[in-house]
């Protein structure tokens, strides 16, 4: 996975990012914080209709997402997810 990812990323590909919140990332990878310069787009533990950051707690070396899926609408920017904060 970190190879494909890093490969990826050194082909242009710059729009890769997570989404997690940090009981799914310790699932999946164990706390690690190997994907850390990646941009983070969080799913809160607890979704709400809160767009803003304030209940954020830093996990895996992420100290803020760079977006917040803060309802369960499925829509990207206004498109149909609530992806956008």
């Amino acid at each position: 996975m970190i190879e494909i990812v890093t490969e990826f990323n050194k082909n242009n590909y710059s729009n890769i990012g997570f989404v997690a919140n940090s009981e799914y990332w310790d699932d999946m990878f164990g706390g690690s914080s190997l994907f850390k310069d990646f941009p983070l787009f969080w799913h809160p533990e607890d979704p709400n209709n809160n767009p803003s950051f304030e209940d954020f707690k830093p996990f895996a070396d992420w100290k803020s997402p760079v977006e917040k899926l803060f309802n369960e609408r499925g829509a990207v920017c206004g498109n149909d997810y609530s992806l956008c904060s």
